[in-house]
């Protein structure tokens, strides 16, 4: 999982830090801006950290800068590769989620027939609702 954080009126020389709880376990990274993977391009004032680990439901984390919490939270993940974007507030130490990438499930052929076939028998049923009030109407 991908943490990006855009700010850029932060210096390079700034510490942007996730602290979580992963399974149990303490973890802390360092968000960068220096064009390392995972981070894409130096000094774009996108900072990015990569958490690595079993695929995890839940995630209780805090973003912060030096010693000042940016955000806190916990955050609900589906399965799959992702990226939980943040944006920093100029005017305070604070920062909100301005996104979450989430992984588009593949349907498979056989889900895709069935809901196409509960959607058709739908709308037949509608239609023949719609045809017995109208005659109800009428008399």
């Amino acid at each position: 999982m991908q943490v990006e954080l855009a700010a850029e009126a932060l210096p390079s020389t700034a510490q942007p830090t996730v602290h979580t709880t992963w399974l149990g376990a303490q973890k802390t990274v360092v968000l960068r801006d220096d064009g390392r993977l995972p981070d894409r391009r130096a000094g774009d004032g996108t900072w990015t950290a990569q958490l690595t680990g079993e695929e995890v439901r839940t995630l209780s984390m805090q973003l912060q800068l030096d010693e000042v919490v940016l955000w806190a939270g916990t955050e609900t993940l589906p399965m799959g590769a992702q990226t939980l974007r943040f944006a920093h507030d100029v005017r305070g130490p604070r920062a909100w989620r301005s996104a979450v990438a989430l992984p588009v499930p593949a349907m498979e052929v056989a889900e895709a027939s069935s809901v196409a076939a509960m959607l058709g028998w739908a709308g037949l049923v509608m239609i023949s609702m719609m045809g017995l009030i109208g005659r109800r109407g009428r008399r």
